[in-house]
């Protein structure tokens, strides 16, 4: 692809992004030239929250939980499905966390309502720990825990 069709794609992808689809790139080639391959098109696929979470959140919420988002999915994904379940925009990037002293990564992690990019091509970002995460929260937290790569756990919405 030259620099435009880059350029072009790239802001589809991030229009999906905001609006919280995950998008897939097709491409073709001829015959088995997998070296030489031609973007054919791009598909977007929704995987909203269930119907019922923010109802849910809702509820956590009048008990006295915080809920947060934690995520491998990119920034603009993130915050829109936090947006939509009804846990709020204030969504960081683990990686910049990385770099900050373990006092203020707690004080991130209180005052956030999420974390996005928890994974990278199957690389657990370690800036935080659950223990962490749970240890600021009080132990009341929404999580959930997926397998998004075979050996590698990363976080995203189960209730403790």
């Amino acid at each position: 692809m030259d620099k435009e069709d880059t350029e072009k794609a790239n802001g589809t992808i991030e229009e999906f992004s905001r609006k919280g689809y995950r998008t897939i790139a097709v491409a073709r080639s001829a015959g088995n030239d997998l070296d030489n391959l031609k973007l054919a098109g791009l598909l977007s696929l929704a995987d909203p929250p269930r119907p019922d979470s923010k109802s849910m959140i809702e509820q956590a919420r009048k008990l006295g939980i915080k809920p947060i988002l934690l995520t491998g999915d990119s920034m603009a994904i993130a915050q829109e499905i936090a947006l939509q379940a009804g846990i709020g925009g204030n969504i960081i990037r683990m990686a910049d966390i990385k770099g900050l002293t373990d006092d203020e990564q707690m004080k991130v992690v209180g005052e956030s309502d999420g974390f996005a990019l928890l994974g990278i091509y199957g690389v657990f970002v370690p800036s935080l720990t659950l223990h962490q995460v749970l240890m600021v929260l009080g132990f009341s937290a929404l999580f959930t825990l997926c397998i998004d790569f075979p050996k590698y756990y990363l976080l995203r919405k189960f209730a403790l």
